[in-house]
């Protein structure tokens, strides 16, 4: 007689199947049953699992064997450690105790295709790939083919260990690698409390020892995050442990995390030299620059956009340019660094005043004089234009002259080497900014000698 079970209520038939557990064909320790010989080994009626078996803590998933041709005898299914069978999908199957071992079907059932079943985590085992995963065909008790797999049970919740001054307060950032429906309860690290929280939904102790969000669904769009204060007479340089995050629904685990609490000390913080807190930045580029944790990452972020990230160099030092450009106004950023699962974080506030552009003075020349020839077969050149702006005398192939146009907006160049004498007609190019460059022409001549 067989009898068709879920995790549910297994623990219910425990006693009814107690006499199959205890035949080798079922009993926990059959996994080791040495394999089939060579030759059934080598007919298998397993194929490469197509999925691998894989699920995120509070999650459950499908999967199961695939055949590549019929073959007929009980089914066993044993999960890798760590993930449990929670429906059998209409499978005809006894279900072990603790939820991992389901063995499916008689001795003249025909298996072929791919017949699936639910499974999840077993709320215990630390996340992480196991490879003890095996499905078995059995006649009589006797293993005739198996297929041995591995599966990943995935964290579905991560912390990070914040880093905060000692009698100050700091923010913990949650990742959520998938949504997860339920009551989020957070436990502070001994000598840290809780004060505040990003969801509503959230009441925290009155000891500050607790924070719990009952009934929220967290998600990589929507985490969750919550302000710790560390309690005035902490030690600089102390790890504050026991910190614990804990996702449930109707009391059943889902997800849970550990974190701690640096007081500040133990690991640089982020400082940030330039732009100087409260000053004013006249240039368009923004060049940011600090101190932190050798090897850490810095990024440099408003509310809603990063503004540049870059790592801390080996002599603790750092800099990034802002990667778009700034409009004029007041700027208030935060700069996080990460280091493994440490974050810490600091701001900077500056005003950014970029002055507008001074008008182009159009550039002009006066010498040599286009009514005379000139004496000398090396002319000095001479106008006016927009000061600061480069000028640049040329010819077809050859620059003849360059200077800069001084403050009063003049300029002057004599030639760079001998003309010969003729007629001549040259460019000469301004360049001032960002502007376009101006080019307008010029003739002349040179006495013979």
């Amino acid at each position: 007689m067989t009898m068709r079970k879920t995790l549910a209520t297994a623990a219910l038939c425990a006693a009814a199947l107690s006499p199959m557990f205890a035949q080798p064909a079922f009993a926990a320790g059959s996994i080791d049953t040495p394999a089939p010989n060579s030759a059934a080994v080598s007919d298998t009626a397993f194929g490469k699992l197509p999925v691998s078996f894989s699920v995120f803590q509070g999650k459950t998933t499908s999967n199961g064997p695939r055949f590549i041709k019929s073959v007929t005898g009980q089914l066993r299914i044993t999960l890798p450690t760590g993930m449990v069978i929670t429906s059998l999908s209409g499978l005809d199957c006894q279900l072990s105790q603790d939820g991992r071992v389901a063995l499916c079907g008689e001795d003249a059932t025909v298996w072929s295709g791919s017949p699936q079943f639910e499974f999840g985590w077993d709320g215990k085992t630390t996340p992480g790939n196991r490879t003890d995963g095996r499905f078995d065909i059995l006649r009589g008790g006797t293993v005739m083919d198996s297929f041995t797999f591995s599966g990943s049970v995935k964290a579905s919740l991560e912390v990070y260990s914040p880093i905060i001054n000692a009698g100050a307060e700091g923010t913990l950032f949650t990742n959520y690698a998938t949504s997860l429906r339920g009551d989020h309860v957070f436990t502070a690290p001994t000598g840290s409390t809780f004060i505040g929280s990003n969801n509503p939904r959230c009441s925290i102790s009155p000891d500050g020892r607790t924070a719990t969000c009952g009934d929220v669904t967290a998600s990589p769009s929507m985490p969750l995050t919550l302000t710790l204060r560390v309690g005035e007479s902490a030690t600089p340089g102390a790890v504050l442990t026991g910190g614990r995050a804990q996702v449930t629904k109707n009391g059943a685990l889902l997800s849970e995390a550990s974190f701690s609490v640096t007081v500040d000390g133990a690991t640089i913080a982020p400082t940030v030299s330039g732009p100087a807190h409260g000053s004013t930045n006249t240039s368009e580029t923004v060049k940011f620059s600090g101190t932190g944790a050798p090897g850490a990452t810095i990024t440099v972020a408003g509310s809603t956009r990063t503004v540049c990230t870059t790592t801390v160099r080996e002599g603790g030092d750092w800099n990034c340019d802002a990667t778009f450009t700034l409009a004029n106004g007041r700027y208030d950023l935060t700069v996080s660094q990460r280091k493994d699962s440490v974050v810490s974080t600091t701001s900077v506030s500056f005003t950014q005043a970029v002055p507008a552009p001074s008008p182009t003075i159009p550039v002009t020349i006066t010498a040599p004089n286009q009514d005379s020839a000139s004496p000398t077969a090396r002319p000095t050149f001479a106008g006016t234009g927009t000061p600061g702006a480069t000028v640049r005398v040329f010819g077809t192939s050859r620059t003849i002259a360059s200077t800069t146009v001084d403050n009063e907006g003049n300029w002057q160049a004599p030639a760079q080497f001998d003309l010969g004498a003729g007629s001549y007609r040259v460019s000469i190019e301004q360049k001032s900014g960002p502007a376009a460059p101006q080019v307008i022409s010029h003739a002349f001549t040179i006495a013979p000698r």
